[in-house]
Order: C-alpha cells, then structure tokens, then sequence
C-alpha cells in the first residue's frame, strides 16, 4: 500500500485525535488499559508531547502508535463518531509507519504550508459552513452604552459571514459553494437568489418548507468610527445540524468538503453546528486548507472549548478584540499581538493555527487594516503588514460590516495562486476598504476588474501581484 506524501505519520494521529474529540493522554492511556495492551504510561505521554513538537522527526515506536490509535477508534465507536474508513484500516497505519522517514516533509513556515495544501485540483475553491442572514442595517452617528441613537439610513443587505466571504471570492475569480440552511420564505429565497447571482454554488443550501423557525436574521449598527453592533436572531439556522442529520445529508457535506481546497468555518448559534464543523474538518484537515472565522460567538467560548476547531485549523482571522475575549484577557488587552497568538497556540494539542489573521478596527486615519502572523519553524513567528498603503480618512467610509469577510477572499485568493504574505496583507486591505464604501456585507466588494483602480487608490506604493493582473 502506498502512502501519499502529502500525508505524514504526526498529521495522521493529531487528525485522528481531533476526529474523536481530541481526548486527553490520561483518558487514553485507561481506554488502552481496559483494551489489554501493554504500554508504559511514560511511552504514551512522551509520543503526545512529540505530536505537539514539529521540531522533534522521530517516528515513535510502532507499539505505541498501534496502541494510541486503537484507543482511539475504541472511543470513536464508543461516541459514535464518524472516522474516516483508512483510519480503521491496520495495515494503513502500519504502511505510514513504516514510511514515516521517507514521507515526512521538512519544517516549513505555516503560510508556506497552507499554500502547499491549497494546490490540490479541486472542482471548488472554497466551500464554507455558514449562517445564512438577512441583515438589517442601521448607520447611527455613534455606538454607546444606555445611549439612545437615530437612524441616519437604513437598508436591507443579505449576509452571513462565510457567505460573503463566498462572494467575495467569487468576484475576484475564486470558485465557491455555501452549505447552509433557510427558510423557504421571501429572505431565504432572496439569500439563495443573491449567492447564485454572483456564481456562488448553493446546492449545499437546505431550504426548509413550512418552517416553524423563520429565515436567520441580524440587525446591525454601524458609526462613523468604523464601530459595530450585532443583535442575532438565529431562525433556522440553529437546526442545521439537526436537519442534515435526519435527512442523511452529512456524506455529501463531507464529500463536498473533500472536492474543495479551502474549507471556511464560520460561527453559527447552537453547540450542534459547532460540532457538525468539527466532525467535517477533522474528515479533510490533512488535504484541505481549513480556515476559521470565530466571530465574537465563538470567541466568547474561550480556548478550551473551540479547541478541537483551532486545533484543525490552518489559518484564523479574528479581530483583536475578539483574540483577547478568547484568551480571557479582558483586563490585559495592551500586550503585544504576537504574544496573545504565541498564548493561543500554546494552549492548543498541536501548533496551529499556523496562520493568524488579525483583523485591525479602524481609527481615524486608516493606514493598516489587517495583518497576518506566520508561524515559522523552531516556535518563531513572523508578522507582516499592509506595505505602501494610502492613508484613508475614516469617516469617508460608509459601513465596516463587510469588511473583514473581505478581506478573508483577498487572502483567500493569494493562497489559492500561491502568493506570498505580503501580497496577501495588501490584498486584502484593499478588500477590506472597498467593502467599507457601501452599506452592508457585499454591495461594496468589488470584482477582478476593478481592482486595478482600486489597488492605486489604497495600495499604490506597493506593486500588485502578476496573477492578480494576468
């Protein structure tokens, strides 16, 4: 049997130690117990510690990788989880055992290992598990606390995180699929009418007849200051675990996330549709890119509990506010960036995410609008930001709330031709401000041919990339 090399002996366990919900070493080391396998305890915590260490290339012993992933699977069909059928195959561990010296690669820095991994051929670029909402949006001169605000303008946008990260994309020359749920009222019938209008496939989309649970919904208040609220009411979309299940459609959910490069997760209301993503990263993590949008929801759910997503993921943006609630760090928001993701990461089974986006609240003066921290081998990262930019006055901008969803398509885009982090971070600060100039989630994104323009009204100090111009 031959061993794929883009698949190594490490990534094969961590994968299969998320897939059943990354239990402790503790906790197996009893399963293998009652499973009669003689194991010293020292053994087992010593190949942990190796899982967790990229720096450290030596296979551990056969004995105990045969007896890691036995209590593993012991535990997967004890929970009912759904694992991958070569991970039940004994002679397919033994094969990748037996190869570890030839297949493992050598360290490489987390950006350059996600643009590895997005080269597959794949019929989509991106698939994302996704709320779908109908987003009220409410533009107020200012956002305070037991402060009462008018209206200047509202109006109607269709939303969703990962959906409009989809149409971004989708835009700027990326091929792109929604999986996700409504109701077959008129905003749901709107949502899906406005995703296949930019090209974005909407197959994995359930649309709910008769529903009891309306359409999801947000309202949002936007300042001048770039500053917004959200109130969510999730609708339907708090049942799209429940449904898939009861219908038999999560194959095909996992069978579509395995035709994709990317695999955007973004934050739903409800622990199902957390554990649903989980269950279908853990499926792909070791040939699709997966890339996590936390939001403030899931943020708010701390480190502990989103580590089986963190864990799996290659690349996470999130606001800076939203790292320090997920860190607990309310009352020490004034330490260096790379200090909260060097924090995250240590708190994490394995050293991901590799990549961390940081998405910047703007100022009065916008000058950067996002960054991106690359995990570099030996435990060293990297941070890169937006170069030759064009200051921007704030309050000329419109509406922040699509902002940061477009500014995940332009590193998106970068990965998918291979560029490099530099290109990215401009990318997407390009994305970020066109998407501020309009009202809602999407009206602002532009699409490939207008980045030109744009790129010199932003950016102009540093040179567009080739393949964004070929």
């Amino acid at each position: 049997m031959s061993v794929s090399t883009e698949t190594d002996l490490f990534t094969a366990l961590r994968a299969l130690r998320a897939a059943v919900g990354s239990p402790k070493a503790a906790h197996l080391f009893r399963r293998i117990e009652v499973l009669g396998v003689p194991l010293g305890r020292n053994t087992l915590y010593d190949l942990y510690s190796r899982m967790d260490s990229p720096a450290d290339t030596r296979a551990p012993a056969w004995s105990t990788v045969e007896a890691f992933v036995r209590a593993c699977l012991d535990q997967a069909d004890r929970t009912g989880r759904r694992i991958r059928p070569e991970w039940r195959n004994h002679d397919w561990w033994e094969d990748l055992y037996r190869n570890y010296g030839n297949t493992s690669p050598q360290p490489v820095d987390g950006w350059t290992h996600a643009v590895e991994k997005a080269r597959r051929d794949c019929p989509t670029d991106l698939l994302t598990i996704t709320a779908m909402n109908a987003d009220a949006v409410h533009l107020v001169d200012r956002i305070q606390r037991d402060h009462e605000v008018v209206s200047r303008r509202s109006q109607y946008a269709p939303g969703g995180s990962g959906a409009n990260t989809a149409v971004a994309l989708s835009r700027i020359g990326g091929r792109a699929a929604v999986a996700g749920i409504v109701a077959d009222d008129s905003e749901g019938r709107n949502l899906l009418a406005q995703l296949a209008g930019d090209d974005v496939d909407v197959a994995g989309v359930l649309a709910v007849p008769h529903s009891r649970l309306p359409t999801g919904s947000t309202i949002v208040l936007a300042d001048q200051s770039g500053g917004r609220m959200i109130v969510v009411s999730p609708g339907i979309n708090s049942e799209l675990a429940t449904r898939l299940r009861r219908q038999g459609r999560v194959d095909a959910l996992v069978e579509a996330a395995q035709q994709c490069r990317i695999l955007h997760l973004t934050s739903m209301a409800g622990n199902g549709q957390r554990v649903l993503q989980q269950e279908v990263a853990a499926t792909v993590a070791d040939r699709t890119v997966i890339t996590l949008n936390p939001g403030a929801i899931y943020a708010s759910l701390g480190t502990a509990r989103m580590e089986p997503l963190l864990s799996l993921a290659d690349v996470v943006f999130v606001y800076e506010q939203q790292l320090d609630v997920l860190l607990g760090h309310y009352a020490i928001q004034d330490r260096p960036v790379e200090d909260k993701i060097r924090d995250m990461r240590a708190r994490l089974s394995r050293l991901q995410p590799a990549v961390t986006v940081l998405k910047l609240s703007m100022g009065t003066t916008q000058t950067r609008s996002v960054a991106i921290t690359v995990s570099e081998p030996g435990g060293r990262m990297k941070t890169y930001y937006p170069d030759g930019v064009v200051d921007v006055d704030c309050h000329r901008l419109t509406d922040a709330t699509g902002a940061g969803d477009a500014s995940v398509a332009g590193v998106m885009l970068t990965l998918l031709n291979g560029g490099t982090p530099v290109e990215a971070v401009n990318l997407a600060h390009v994305m970020a401000l066109a998407a501020s100039g309009t009202v809602g989630g999407r009206d602002g994104v532009p699409r490939r041919p207008d980045l030109g323009s744009l790129w010199e009204q932003y950016s102009s100090g540093a040179e567009i990339p080739s393949w964004l111009t070929d």
